[in-house]
């Protein structure tokens, strides 16, 4: 699970940086204009519902992640997250998994509230926003910078299909920047910004809808060879064993990810309140750890033990399996 709650961070983080909106001719100047026009409506969007579904295949059998998430995007993120997650083994053996989190976005920082067990907890990730005081015309101006290629694949009446590449070098200075774990977690820093660095330009394809310009729909295209080249470069600058870097990587090389995303409810859905129990949460302290020979690349040591509500369909599958 801490796999899943790291990576639906970073997408969310990611979003952030292309501002959530969301053989290679240059992208003609009517295409440039009109995804500027829809990066700049999705900047205005206030509140909004989303369905994100992440699938994981692996030699040892796969994962399926739904989470259903609400809240305020602008100016602060503040998203409530329901998520369950399904993992089969390779001889169709499956476990399931639910738990519930809140995402905020505060001026310096990124916190996530987590269920474990039958407590609350929380981590703050120092975090700036670089759309924070931004108009929406500026950030879609700071959007389009990141941009290498877009293609118009498909039209309706009522829609478009629009396949987007961005620039992975751009996209990765951004992140260097932005991102700063605390002292305790330098060598996790190191080893999420290889993997950064190491991660390349990737596309993705938006369904727009025409009467409004809002995102309906989102996907990642053909971004598996991009996620197996970060977790080796993640890896290979982790303090792990030898060893199991090599099992690691091995592993990876089979892996397939697909992310879809459903926005919907734009600017209806009421601001997402955290109780005050969930914010007077205990926050994870971590401490430097020596070299590991565990697969987790990036688990912090001093995190309490992950319990969520568990329900078993048949004989549990190990996670590291999945």
């Amino acid at each position: 699970m801490d796999f899943f709650r790291k990576s639906i961070a970073g997408l969310m983080t990611t979003g952030i940086l292309m501002t959530a909106a969301v053989g290679m001719a240059a992208p003609s100047q009517a295409d440039k204009d009109y995804v500027q026009s829809v990066f700049e409506t999705m900047a205005s969007v206030k509140t909004a519902k989303m369905d994100i579904t992440m699938e994981v295949d692996t030699s040892a059998g796969n994962a399926k992640m739904e989470m259903k998430s609400e809240g305020t995007l602008q100016p602060q993120m503040v998203m409530k997250n329901d998520v369950a997650t399904t993992f089969t083994n390779f001889i169709g053996k499956e476990m399931s998994i639910t738990m519930q989190y809140y995402l905020e976005q505060t001026k310096d920082s990124m916190i996530t509230y987590a269920m474990q067990g039958n407590k609350w907890v929380k981590h703050t990730t120092p975090f700036v926003n670089p759309n924070q005081g931004k108009t929406p015309v500026e950030q879609s101006k700071t959007a389009m910078e990141n941009i290498k290629d877009i293609r118009t694949t498909a039209e309706g009446p009522d829609y478009k299909l629009i396949t987007v590449t961005i620039d992975g070098t751009k996209i990765s200075d951004q992140v260097e920047k932005v991102m700063k774990l605390p002292a305790a977690q330098k060598d996790e820093e190191k080893a999420f910004k290889a993997g950064i660095k190491a991660f390349g330009d990737c596309s993705y394809t938006m369904r727009v809808d025409k009467a409004t310009k809002h995102v309906t729909d989102f996907s990642l295209v053909n971004c598996s060879q991009n996620i197996q080249n970060a977790v080796a470069a993640g890896v290979d600058a982790s303090s792990m064993q030898p060893k199991q870097k090599e099992s690691v990587k091995k592993f990876m090389k089979d892996v397939l990810v697909h992310v879809d995303i459903t926005m919907k409810d734009f600017d209806k859905v009421a601001p997402v309140e955290i109780p005050q129990n969930v914010r007077d949460a205990k926050e994870i302290e971590y401490k430097k750890k020596a070299p590991t020979t565990d697969v987790s690349v990036a688990a912090p040591v001093a995190a309490p033990e992950e319990t969520p509500v568990e329900t078993p369909v048949e004989t549990p599958v190990e996670e590291d399996a999945a």
